[in-house]
């Protein structure tokens, strides 16, 4: 047997409060109108005491028999749908006070007081009394929580219902809103209705009058407890009757209710003409209006009356004109052509010249209106208009020869306008603001959700732009965060900044960029986001928040970019972007230049030089020396270096003879490897990783009219490194040595600060050295700090030039595969040390795995041999060798037996040298 339903207690919730974070989780899938993650302090309608407030749960306000749901949205709305998520126990959140008072006036304007004192009487009542006992007053008997209040009229006009409100700030609480509505003046009178009569009653000198139609909907006995209040059927009706009640006043400046079309008159019979000219001269003349047909000399009297009645059933009598405003044809001052009976609307427009219309006669009217075109077949059947034409023409048939005679006396006057159509005026559309739409992925540590994003704000640039690297389809994806710091130490290297503009959020996703964002600024952070272009990186994308003042006005951000939320995107080019010009263009050049080239030999020289040098046309169309190399070799010595690991390899082979025909040309010629007299020092891309046994590349390096360049092709090389290529043109890299650190160590700092004023010359410090130099200070002192403050004093300070980033503590990668490529690229950019403490425990981890299992006596050997390894890596690795020319290692004495001819310089720190006026410039500005 089914059980009987539950009659709970019901009451009526005025306003909420606050609300209170439950230890209860927030399941998925739930949002706030059903999660039980958070409960609401209640205050009840009708009870003002403070002890009477209670804390409910979620389930107290969505029962099937209650309903807060707009009270809820409302709430959540006000103070921030992202509290929500909140998972802090016992975290209250509390709205305005401005919201409290609004939903206060907003119950108190909805639900009556004689419902809420009904339903706190009898909590269990049923919605059964009716709608005349629910608005007349309730007895003496009020809950005994109910307080008094100053008095509030509400008054009833006999029209229509006018209740007088009282502002927002008057409205306390609800017990004084109702206490208005018990003094009332009613009329008792027997009225089936029970209207109150209106009284000049109203005590509130700050009450705002709102009239409110009186329904005549029944409205339901006792409402919903705690239900939607703008979900009853009272404000429906009030929303009808607002849509449908008519305004009888009408405004000076509405509009008509219907617009007044003109009228339009029909002749009863055809207009006689009166002219004497013949219908070719009155039209060269321009007397007559083109277009309208002659009229019928016995027209059907029927028809013709039919024709106006079925036309005049779809006009409006009010809109006809009166027949004082028409001017008939027969009293024009201008001779008139016989013309059919034609249609007049009477306009007071002033003629545009003589011609078949009269003075006050608008000759155009008859093409401006709108009315639907007449059916010719109520005035005359064809057959008649066929024998009519017919009629006319055997009447007025003339030979050829007068026609022609005719006109040939005829004089037509030039007309004053070009009676050609004018070409219509084109106007180029306005230049549309780019905007990028699209997803926002952020994945550093665990992926979230995506944002809803837009890119626009962009100022103006050349190509290639912001639009031309954002993904058209995929997310824009964040991977990745950089410090400030070193992002100020790569800008270096960079152009100046090509283009700005701003990423901002859409929808709900507004709030969440923004803490983003700030997370962003908080950790003085930025995200870089590779900008690629065919294949290879041009640049990168700076998204900087607007609160990093200082990499902003680094890079001169405009302000208006940034103030505001979101990100400020930065695009930044570090290699010169390909040119936008067409392919025709591209072709044309080397092919004007071959045109040049040969128009300095007449027809019959290129002839023989194409039949007796052969080869060498051939190779230097293969090899594709550059004329500009060919100019310098041709008054300088080179030389050719070819000596790969891979033995005899016939492309190698091939490369190389091709090269040395075109240099044989030359007027000097080739001179072997080892001839230190070579000033052009042509390397195989091959033969790369053998450079260092090239005889004399130190001092070949020293000397700045020696050229390097890379030719020919080799499978272990990409293809975009083929061909010729120049190399080791200006600069340097620096490193040290572990004696050089512990034995000269103020001289190895004053070093590292030149070399990072220089703009030319970089350095670094392999982890394994430095560990190796900490490892023995510490011996030499005989002791073993804990910290790293009970360090020497200079190590300290170049632990700091390491953490300012006057200089890189890194290794060079070897031949890696593209995953440990990624691998050494992520460990020396991310997660690299960043304090003194971190700096000397990764430094201190790196000797342990290099050195740890070696006597102490074979340091110093094997930590030069790391050195000396790392920088023959360093000499050919793509970026070194193309952007720096000599590869230094600095010791503290000069060591003959790793002072060998393999390209590398080993050199001491005081005799080090820039070969160049750098350190002159800086003691002559006083800055050394």
């Amino acid at each position: 047997m089914p059980k009987r339903p539950r009659n709970d207690e019901r009451y009526f919730v005025e306003v909420i409060l606050k609300a209170r974070r439950t230890n209860r989780p927030i399941l998925p899938g739930t949002d706030f109108l059903r999660s039980p993650a958070w409960e609401y302090y209640i205050k009840w309608a009708g009870y003002e005491d403070v002890a009477d407030l209670t804390w409910e749960p979620i389930s107290s306000l969505s029962s099937p028999t209650i309903d807060c749901r707009r009270l809820l949205v409302s709430f959540w709305e006000e103070v921030g749908i992202d509290t929500f998520l909140i998972n802090q126990e016992n975290f209250e959140v509390e709205p305005t006070a401005a919201w409290i008072s609004r939903e206060k006036l907003y119950f108190a304007t909805h639900v009556s007081l004689d419902e809420v004192l009904e339903q706190n009487r009898n909590p269990k009542r049923k919605r059964s009394t009716s709608r005349s006992t629910s608005r007349r007053p309730s007895g003496p008997s009020t809950p005994s929580r109910l307080t008094r209040s100053p008095d509030k009229m509400v008054s009833f006009s006999p029209v229509r219902d006018e209740r007088v409100i009282p502002s927002l700030n008057d409205v306390e609480n609800t017990a004084q809103w109702h206490r208005s509505a018990k003094k009332r003046a009613y009329d008792l009178s027997d009225s089936d209705d029970d209207v109150p009569i209106e009284t000049n009653v109203n005590t509130s000198p700050t009450g705002i009058k709102i009239r409110i139609p009186r329904p005549s909907l029944a409205r339901p006995s006792t409402p919903a407890v705690l239900q939607d209040t703008s979900q009853t059927p009272e404000n429906s009706a009030l929303e009808q009757m607002s849509e449908t009640e008519p305004d009888s006043r009408r405004s000076l400046f509405s509009p008509p209710p219907r617009p007044v079309s003109r009228g339009i008159k029909f002749y009863d019979a055809p207009i006689t003409p009166s002219s004497k000219l013949a219908t070719k001269q009155r039209l060269a003349t321009a007397s007559v209006a083109p277009g309208i047909p002659r009229a019928s000399p016995t027209p059907d009297p029927a028809s013709s009356t039919t024709s106006a009645t079925d036309v005049a059933m779809d006009v409006d009598d009010s809109t006809l004109v009166s027949d004082e405003n028409i001017i008939p044809h027969g009293d024009g001052e201008i001779d008139e052509s016989p013309m059919l009976e034609s249609i007049f609307v009477g306009e007071d427009v002033d003629p545009a010249g003589t011609g078949f219309y009269g003075v006050n006669e608008d000759r155009y009217a008859g093409l401006r209106n709108n009315n639907d075109p007449l059916e010719t077949s109520g005035f005359c059947d064809n057959d008649d208009v066929q024998e009519y034409f017919d009629f006319e023409r055997a009447a007025n048939a003339v030979s050829s020869d007068d026609v022609l005679e005719f006109l040939d006396s005829v004089q037509l006057k030039v007309p004053v306008h070009d009676c050609r159509p004018s070409k219509p005026i084109y106007y180029s559309s306005p230049m549309q603001q780019w905007a990028w739409h699209g997803l926002l992925s952020v994945s550093f540590e665990s992926p979230i959700s995506p944002f809803q994003v837009v890119i626009t704000d962009s100022t103006e640039s050349a190509p290639p732009r912001i639009a031309n690297f954002v993904p058209s389809k995929r997310p824009l994806e964040f991977k990745a965060c950089y410090d400030i710091n070193d992002i100020l130490m790569f800008l270096g290297v960079c152009k100046r900044p090509h283009q700005f503009a701003r990423l901002a959020a859409k929808g709900s996703d507004i709030e969440r960029l923004k803490i983003f964002s700030d997370y962003l600024a908080k950790k003085t952070q930025a995200v870089i986001v590779p900008a690629p272009w065919d294949g290879r990186d041009l640049g990168i994308m700076l998204f900087v928040p607007p609160t990093t003042t200082r990499l902003l006005h680094r890079l001169q951000t405009p302000q208006e970019l940034c103030h505001g939320t979101g990100l400020v995107v930065i695009l930044l080019y570090f290699r010169d972007p390909y040119p936008f010009e067409e392919p025709c263009k591209k072709n044309a050049l080397p092919l004007l230049k071959r045109r040049v080239e040969r128009a300095l030999f007449t027809p019959e020289q290129w002839r023989q030089s194409l039949q007796k040098e052969r080869d060498y046309h051939v190779s230097l169309r293969i090899i594709q020396l550059p004329k500009t190399i060919r100019e310098y070799v041709h008054n300088h010595a080179s030389t050719v270096w070819d000596k790969c690991t891979s033995g005899g390899d016939d492309r190698e082979d091939r490369d190389t003879r091709h090269l040395l025909r075109v240099l044989t040309k030359s007027r000097v010629g080739v001179v072997p490897p080892a001839d230190p007299s070579a000033d052009v020092i042509f390397i195989h891309v091959g033969a790369l990783k053998n450079v260092h046994n090239l005889p004399h590349l130190a001092q070949r390096r020293l000397r700045p009219n020696v050229r390097f360049y890379l030719y020919g092709t080799h499978e272990t090389v990409p293809p975009s490194r083929w061909g010729f290529r120049d190399i080791y043109q200006l600069g340097g890299v620096v490193t040290f040595t572990p004696e050089a650190l512990v034995d000269d160590a103020w001289s190895v700092l004053k070093t590292i600060r030149l070399i990072h004023a220089h703009p030319l010359w970089t350095c670094y410090l392999i982890p394994q050295v430095v560990g190796m130099a900490v490892k023995l200070s510490q011996l030499r002192e005989d002791e073993m700090p804990e910290y790293t403050d009970a360090l020497p004093y200079i190590l300290n300070r170049i632990f700091a030039a390491i953490q300012k980033g006057e200089i890189s503590l890194t290794t060079t990668p070897n031949h890696l595969t593209e995953e440990k490529h990624r691998q050494w690229v992520f460990a020396n950019s991310v997660l690299k040390p960043r304090t003194t403490a971190a700096i000397l425990e990764h430094c201190t981890k790196a000797f342990d795995e290099a050195y740890a299992p070696f006597p102490q006596e074979n340091w110093s050997k094997l930590g030069k041999n790391d050195v000396l390894g790392d920088m023959r890596r360093m000499q050919i690795h793509p970026a070194a060798l193309t952007d720096y020319r000599r590869f230094v290692v600095l010791d503290s004495s000069v060591d003959l037996r790793y002072n060998r001819p393999d390209g590398i310089e080993w050199n001491t720190v005081g005799t080090f040298d820039f070969q160049d006026d750098f350190v002159d410039a800086l003691e002559k500005l006083s800055l050394v």
